[in-house]
């Protein structure tokens, strides 16, 4: 991957709209990523997964 970096301004409005987006983001890929180790956990103990 090429490390081509563009300089951009944004307002202050406009950055933590896209800090909250982030946030929001990382909370949502937790959550699933529980989810699926749920499921992995019931897959494992009930023996379809081994």
């Amino acid at each position: 991957m090429q490390d081509n970096h563009t300089t951009v301004e944004i307002s202050v409005e406009e950055y933590i709209q896209l800090r909250n987006k982030v946030n929001d983001l990382q909370t949502e890929n937790r959550y699933l990523r529980t989810i699926v180790d749920s499921v992995a956990v019931v897959m494992k103990n009930s023996g379809i997964c081994k």
